[in-house]
């Protein structure tokens, strides 16, 4: 009777020793995918930032560029840039 109960006893604690292992194995895991997906967030939320500031530059030229055409102005294609030793100076060809 005491062998039964012994090994009833072993059988109980192997059971719960798988289980604890099991649980703590998968919380592990666990906590290393939320550990990459933050690191991901982390990225996308940088590059959204960046993509928006880009997009408000590109709007805002846009919208001065509509402005201008608006009052009649045009783009002028026949510019050349000399650079000198102290400045940049623009002139038409």
């Amino acid at each position: 009777m005491k062998i039964i109960t012994r090994v009833i006893i072993l059988c109980i604690i192997i059971t719960i020793g798988f289980f604890y292992f099991s649980t703590v194995t998968e919380l592990s895991s666990s906590g290393k995918e939320i550990s990459r997906l933050k690191q991901s967030l982390e990225a996308l939320e940088t590059k959204n930032r960046q993509l928006n500031v880009e997009l408000g530059e590109r709007q805002l030229l846009t919208s001065l560029e509509a402005r201008a055409k608006n009052v009649g102005l045009v783009a002028d294609t026949k510019l050349v840039y000399i650079k000198t030793p102290f400045s940049l100076v623009v002139s038409r060809k």
